[in-house]
């Protein structure tokens, strides 16, 4: 796959006259080349660590969360990379407020990049058998960024679990309660509504929390007979603010990447998208893939950093699973753990 990805950037820089459009699919690359590379303690180990590190964002989420809410003021502001301003709120990152709450990003540009990673480690976490009871609460301290699309994750993880719907219910009205308590006066419990129960109503067809269908529909009008192959406009790579003036927001949509690139660089996307779809109808135990194949379908970055190695760290991992590719478990000298036995005991490998 690499090489072939390799060939096609060559052909997407030649096409635009731009040698610099040959590394744009170096995260995705240098990604798959790392993944590829390490042996299954190793990928379950770093697993392990990412879930801790999730538990601490997710915890200093709810911490600037609560202290939002009791009036507390953001005691640092930075500018993004995309021109948004971004907040820090005690112990979290924001860049969305509505009068006293907020949506808790951790460390992310944005609240629904915390869910995803979320999702992800999650997702990845029930791939190795590790304790479900952590990655529920991880999952359960997610609702905190208020996103519609962890929720409908959540759903498909719980169906793949075969745990009842209705057994959601109390921790559901837990977590509600907890938002009542810190919601001293009608308009905070007001923002509330408005801004996460009332995004799941139905108004003119669609989710009122539906954000995706305009871009998608923008990006569907940007592809053509002359942009299949290559993309509309590389300046939507270099140079965002061009892009910006010249088209309407695309962005963030499974026709994104094809708007974007074309169809030779975005169809490592569509490949790993299609695989994990349908590994997902494969068996109920699977249905959390379908949630995946949500996510991505929302959050189309598998050439983008930071982004690339989770993603593909999970494609491997369910690939290894459902046995289309074998696991490494060499033992090499430079391995962070070389015993195999010491890993098991550690609970760094799957339970069997």
């Amino acid at each position: 796959m690499s090489l072939f990805i390799l060939a096609f950037a060559i052909l997407f820089s030649l096409w635009w006259k731009l040698p610099s459009l040959i590394f744009y699919p170096i995260y995705f690359l240098l990604s798959l080349y790392v993944v590829s590379f390490l042996s299954i303690e190793e990928k379950s180990l770093i697993i392990s660590y990412l879930s801790w590190i999730m538990l601490f964002l997710c915890i200093g989420a709810a911490v600037g969360f609560v202290y939002a809410l009791l009036g507390g003021e953001s005691i640092l502001k930075i500018k993004n990379p995309d021109g948004r301003e971004s907040n820090l709120f005690l112990s979290t990152m924001t860049n969305w407020t509505a009068g006293k709450l907020i949506r808790p990003s951790g460390l992310f540009d944005e609240p629904g990049a915390l869910s995803f990673f979320i999702c992800l480690t999650c997702a990845m976490r029930n791939l190795l058998n590790k304790d479900r009871k952590f990655t529920w609460l991880l999952l359960f301290l997610g609702f905190i960024t208020l996103s519609v699309a962890h929720v409908i994750y959540v759903f498909f993880h719980a169906i793949s679990e075969k745990i009842r719907i209705r057994k959601l219910f109390v921790p559901l009205i837990i977590i509600m309660f907890s938002f009542s308590i810190f919601s001293f006066n009608n308009e905070e419990s007001k923002l509330i509504d408005k801004y996460f129960l009332d995004r799941f109503k139905i108004e003119n067809g669609k989710m009122v929390g539906d954000n995706r269908t305009d871009l998608m529909i923008n990006a569907y009008n940007m592809i053509d007979e002359s942009s299949f192959f290559f993309g509309k406009d590389y300046e939507c790579i270099t140079d965002i603010d061009n892009c910006n003036a010249r088209h309407p927001p695309f962005g963030e949509n499974i026709l994104s990447p094809l708007a974007l690139t074309g169809f030779l660089l975005s169809s490592p996307y569509y490949i790993i998208l299609l695989s994990i779809f349908l590994l997902g109808f494969r068996k109920q135990k699977n249905l959390y893939f379908v949630g995946v194949m949500l996510l991505l379908c929302q959050r189309p970055y598998v050439m983008t950093y930071g982004y690339s190695l989770i993603i593909l760290l999970f494609y491997i991992l369910a690939l290894n699973k459902q046995r289309y590719i074998s696991p490494s478990i060499t033992k090499r000298k430079f391995s962070i753990y070389n015993n195999y036995s010491i890993m098991r005991a550690k609970g760094h490998l799957p339970r069997r």
